[in-house]
C-alpha cells in the first residue's frame, strides 16, 4: 500500500506539472509576465510572513522568560517581607524580654 500511495503521488505530480505547462503555454507574453510578477509578489509576501512569525515566536519566548523572572522576583519579595516582619516581631519580643529582666 505504501508503494501504491507513492506511485499515486508521483502521478499526481506529473499531472499537475503538465497542467501548469499547458496553462503557461496558453498565456500571452503579457499575461505570463504579469503572472510571474504576481508569483514573485506572493513569494515576497510569504518570506515576510515567515519573518514575522519568527519574530512573534522570539517575542513570545522573551515574554515568557520575563514573566517567569517577574514571578520569581515577586516570590522573593514576599519571602523577604515575611522574613522582615518576623525579624521585627522577634526583635520586639526580645526587647520586651530585656525590659522585664532589667526590671527584676
Amino acid at each position: 500500500e505504501g508503494e501504491g500511495e507513492e506511485r499515486r503521488r508521483q502521478d499526481d505530480d506529473v499531472d499537475w506539472r503538465a497542467r501548469e505547462m499547458a496553462c503557461w503555454a496558453a498565456m500571452t507574453e503579457e499575461e505570463a509576465e504579469r503572472m510571474r510578477e504576481l508569483l514573485q509578489g506572493v513569494g515576497l509576501y510569504q518570506e515576510q510572513l515567515q519573518q514575522q512569525e519568527t519574530l512573534i515566536t522570539e517575542l513570545q519566548t522573551a515574554i515568557a522568560s520575563k514573566e517567569h523572572a517577574c514571578r520569581s522576583l515577586q516570590r522573593r519579595t514576599l519571602q523577604m517581607r515575611q522574613s522582615a516582619r518576623l525579624a521585627g516581631e522577634h526583635e520586639h519580643a526580645h526587647g520586651k524580654e530585656a525590659l522585664q529582666w532589667q526590671r527584676k
